[in-house]
């Protein structure tokens, strides 16, 4: 199962709540045992409560990665060209049955432009039995 969310950019209550939301919504739709990826923008950095809340349940795929991250790790960029990128707040979450193998903060850009002010997050992702 995949779940895709986008949290609020200003309220730390509404983000934090979302984190509850979206983690009783994965428990009531995905069976147990069904392989997760949580993935989107949560405007949130990796210290807070709510992306910790999340992580007692689900991976963070740039923890979990089995190589270095390749290009930037930060993700938001507010359409500055010239500025890196300086915070994570995107994130690909996965259940235990998910091997990273990389994690990615892709930089390319078109005509000096970006098509969003948030960089996109590849990962690499491979299906493991947790259970066998």
């Amino acid at each position: 199962m995949v779940f895709n969310t986008h949290f609020d950019h200003r309220g730390e209550r509404a983000r934090n709540e979302s984190a509850s939301l979206i983690l009783e919504q994965i428990r009531e739709i995905a069976s147990a045992g069904q392989p997760v990826v949580l993935c989107g923008d949560f405007n949130l950095p990796p210290a807070s409560e709510a992306i910790a809340r999340i992580k007692k349940e689900l991976f963070d795929t740039f923890e979990r990665s089995e190589q270095d991250p390749y290009a930037s790790i930060a993700t938001y960029h507010g359409f500055s060209y010239d500025d890196p990128p300086q915070q994570r707040i995107d994130y690909v979450f996965v259940s235990a049955e998910w091997k990273v193998g990389r994690y990615a903060g892709l930089t390319d850009s078109r005509d000096r432009s970006f098509f969003s002010d948030h960089l996109p997050v590849l990962v690499s992702l491979q299906f493991v039995n947790a259970n066998p």
